[in-house]
Protein backbone atom coordinates (compact mmCIF):
# COMPACT_ATOMS: atom_id res chain seq x y z
CA UNK A 1 0.00 0.00 0.00
CA UNK A 2 2.78 2.40 0.88
CA UNK A 3 4.54 1.64 -2.43
CA UNK A 4 1.40 2.51 -4.42
CA UNK A 5 1.07 5.73 -2.46
CA UNK A 6 4.71 6.64 -3.06
CA UNK A 7 4.40 5.98 -6.81
CA UNK A 8 1.53 8.48 -7.05
CA UNK A 9 2.86 10.98 -4.49
CA UNK A 10 6.64 10.53 -4.01
CA UNK A 11 6.77 13.32 -1.44
CA UNK A 12 4.98 11.07 1.08
CA UNK A 13 7.79 8.53 1.33
CA UNK A 14 9.20 10.03 4.53
CA UNK A 15 5.83 10.62 6.26
CA UNK A 16 4.87 7.04 5.36
CA UNK A 17 8.05 5.65 6.85
CA UNK A 18 7.60 7.86 9.92
CA UNK A 19 4.04 6.60 10.40
CA UNK A 20 5.25 3.03 10.03
CA UNK A 21 7.96 3.55 12.67
CA UNK A 22 5.50 5.25 15.02
CA UNK A 23 3.07 2.37 14.49
CA UNK A 24 5.79 -0.14 15.38
CA UNK A 25 6.65 1.87 18.51
CA UNK A 26 2.98 2.01 19.55
CA UNK A 27 2.78 -1.73 18.91
CA UNK A 28 5.70 -2.39 21.24
CA UNK A 29 4.08 -0.34 24.00
CA UNK A 30 0.82 -2.17 23.41
CA UNK A 31 2.44 -5.61 23.57
CA UNK A 32 4.35 -4.79 26.75
CA UNK A 33 1.11 -3.70 28.41
CA UNK A 34 -1.09 -6.41 26.94
CA UNK A 35 0.88 -9.43 28.21
CA UNK A 36 0.44 -8.64 31.94
CA UNK A 37 -3.17 -7.58 31.35
CA UNK A 38 -3.92 -10.87 29.60
CA UNK A 39 -2.25 -12.86 32.36
CA UNK A 40 -4.14 -10.98 35.07
CA UNK A 41 -7.45 -11.40 33.27
CA UNK A 42 -6.98 -15.15 32.80
CA UNK A 43 -5.96 -15.59 36.45
CA UNK A 44 -8.96 -13.67 37.77
CA UNK A 45 -11.29 -15.51 35.35
CA UNK A 46 -9.98 -18.82 36.70
CA UNK A 47 -10.77 -17.69 40.25
CA UNK A 48 -14.32 -16.73 39.29
CA UNK A 49 -14.92 -20.04 37.54
CA UNK A 50 -13.37 -22.04 40.40
CA UNK A 51 -15.54 -20.25 42.94
CA UNK A 52 -18.63 -20.78 40.83
CA UNK A 53 -17.83 -24.49 40.41
CA UNK A 54 -17.25 -24.90 44.14
CA UNK A 55 -20.50 -23.09 44.93
CA UNK A 56 -22.45 -25.33 42.55
CA UNK A 57 -20.79 -28.46 43.95
CA UNK A 58 -21.50 -27.39 47.52
CA UNK A 59 -24.94 -25.93 46.86
CA UNK A 60 -26.70 -28.23 49.33
CA UNK A 61 -24.22 -27.51 52.13
CA UNK A 62 -24.33 -23.78 51.47
CA UNK A 63 -28.11 -23.74 51.81
CA UNK A 64 -28.10 -26.11 54.79
CA UNK A 65 -25.72 -23.92 56.80
CA UNK A 66 -27.20 -20.62 55.61
CA UNK A 67 -23.93 -19.45 54.06
CA UNK A 68 -25.56 -17.79 51.04
CA UNK A 69 -24.60 -14.23 52.05
CA UNK A 70 -20.95 -15.20 52.53
CA UNK A 71 -20.84 -17.07 49.20
CA UNK A 72 -22.58 -14.17 47.44
CA UNK A 73 -20.13 -11.66 48.92
CA UNK A 74 -17.16 -13.79 47.82
CA UNK A 75 -18.69 -14.17 44.35
CA UNK A 76 -19.11 -10.42 44.02
CA UNK A 77 -15.54 -9.85 45.17
CA UNK A 78 -14.17 -12.30 42.61
CA UNK A 79 -16.35 -10.89 39.83
CA UNK A 80 -15.26 -7.35 40.71
CA UNK A 81 -11.58 -8.35 40.44
CA UNK A 82 -12.24 -9.98 37.08
CA UNK A 83 -14.18 -6.96 35.83
CA UNK A 84 -11.33 -4.61 36.74
CA UNK A 85 -8.80 -6.81 34.94
CA UNK A 86 -11.06 -7.19 31.89
CA UNK A 87 -11.68 -3.44 31.75
CA UNK A 88 -7.94 -2.79 31.60
CA UNK A 89 -7.55 -5.46 28.92
CA UNK A 90 -10.24 -3.96 26.70
CA UNK A 91 -9.09 -0.40 27.33
CA UNK A 92 -5.63 -1.33 26.05
CA UNK A 93 -7.27 -2.58 22.85
CA UNK A 94 -9.17 0.68 22.53
CA UNK A 95 -6.00 2.68 23.19
CA UNK A 96 -4.05 1.06 20.36
CA UNK A 97 -6.97 1.52 17.96
CA UNK A 98 -7.24 5.21 18.83
CA UNK A 99 -3.48 5.77 18.50
CA UNK A 100 -3.24 4.06 15.12
CA UNK A 101 -6.37 5.84 13.89
CA UNK A 102 -4.86 9.19 14.90
CA UNK A 103 -1.77 8.37 12.88
CA UNK A 104 -4.00 7.44 9.97
CA UNK A 105 -6.02 10.63 10.25
CA UNK A 106 -2.82 12.67 10.36
CA UNK A 107 -1.37 10.93 7.31
CA UNK A 108 -4.54 10.94 5.21
CA UNK A 109 -5.46 14.49 6.24
CA UNK A 110 -2.08 15.87 5.36
CA UNK A 111 -2.11 13.89 2.10
CA UNK A 112 -5.55 15.25 1.22
CA UNK A 113 -4.46 18.82 1.99
CA UNK A 114 -1.34 18.38 -0.12
CA UNK A 115 -3.24 16.87 -3.06
CA UNK A 116 -6.04 19.46 -3.03
CA UNK A 117 -4.28 22.70 -2.13
CA UNK A 118 -0.66 22.29 -3.20
CA UNK A 119 -0.42 19.75 -6.03
CA UNK A 120 -3.93 20.34 -7.46
CA UNK A 121 -4.25 16.74 -8.67
CA UNK A 122 -7.31 15.19 -10.28
CA UNK A 123 -10.15 13.84 -8.18
CA UNK A 124 -9.42 10.24 -9.21
CA UNK A 125 -5.75 10.49 -8.31
CA UNK A 126 -6.53 12.19 -4.99
CA UNK A 127 -9.18 9.59 -4.13
CA UNK A 128 -6.83 6.73 -5.04
CA UNK A 129 -4.01 8.20 -2.96
CA UNK A 130 -6.18 8.83 0.09
CA UNK A 131 -7.69 5.35 -0.20
CA UNK A 132 -4.20 3.83 -0.28
CA UNK A 133 -3.16 5.87 2.78
CA UNK A 134 -6.20 4.67 4.75
CA UNK A 135 -5.61 1.08 3.64
CA UNK A 136 -1.98 1.38 4.72
CA UNK A 137 -3.06 2.48 8.20
CA UNK A 138 -5.61 -0.33 8.51
CA UNK A 139 -2.91 -2.84 7.52
CA UNK A 140 -0.61 -1.29 10.12
CA UNK A 141 -3.26 -1.78 12.81
CA UNK A 142 -3.84 -5.35 11.69
CA UNK A 143 -0.09 -6.05 11.81
CA UNK A 144 0.12 -4.70 15.36
CA UNK A 145 -2.82 -6.86 16.47
CA UNK A 146 -1.54 -10.02 14.75
CA UNK A 147 1.92 -9.50 16.26
CA UNK A 148 0.36 -9.03 19.70
CA UNK A 149 -1.77 -12.14 19.32
CA UNK A 150 1.30 -14.12 18.28
CA UNK A 151 3.22 -12.83 21.31
CA UNK A 152 0.38 -13.70 23.71
CA UNK A 153 0.00 -17.20 22.25
CA UNK A 154 3.76 -17.72 22.52
CA UNK A 155 3.59 -16.69 26.17
CA UNK A 156 0.80 -19.23 26.72
CA UNK A 157 2.94 -21.94 25.16
CA UNK A 158 5.80 -21.02 27.50
CA UNK A 159 3.47 -21.37 30.48
CA UNK A 160 2.30 -24.78 29.23
CA UNK A 161 5.92 -25.87 28.82
CA UNK A 162 6.68 -24.78 32.40
CA UNK A 163 3.68 -26.77 33.63
CA UNK A 164 4.84 -29.86 31.72
CA UNK A 165 8.25 -29.64 33.38
CA UNK A 166 6.76 -29.70 36.91
CA UNK A 167 7.38 -32.92 38.80
CA UNK A 168 3.77 -34.00 39.18
CA UNK A 169 4.58 -36.92 41.46
CA UNK A 170 5.98 -34.63 44.17
CA UNK A 171 3.11 -32.15 43.95
CA UNK A 172 0.48 -34.94 44.11
CA UNK A 173 2.37 -36.52 47.03
CA UNK A 174 2.23 -33.26 49.01
CA UNK A 175 -1.48 -33.00 48.25
CA UNK A 176 -2.08 -36.56 49.46
CA UNK A 177 -0.05 -36.00 52.65
CA UNK A 178 -2.08 -32.85 53.32
CA UNK A 179 -5.34 -34.79 53.05
CA UNK A 180 -4.01 -37.50 55.38
CA UNK A 181 -2.99 -34.86 57.93
CA UNK A 182 -6.47 -33.32 57.79
CA UNK A 183 -8.16 -36.70 58.25
CA UNK A 184 -5.84 -37.56 61.13
CA UNK A 185 -6.55 -34.22 62.83
CA UNK A 186 -10.29 -34.79 62.38
CA UNK A 187 -10.12 -38.34 63.81
CA UNK A 188 -8.00 -37.25 66.77
CA UNK A 189 -10.33 -34.41 67.75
Amino acid sequence: MLIKLIVVVPLFFFPGVLVRLLGAWIGQIYISGQLPATRLMSNTRALVLAHFGAAIAGFVSIRAYGAQPKVNAESLTQIDRYTRAATNFYNLNRWVIVCIDRLGALLSGSLAAYLVYIKRSSAGQAGFSINQAITFISHLLMAVRVTNNFEVQGNSLERIQEYIEINHFESSLYWYVGILEQELAYLCS
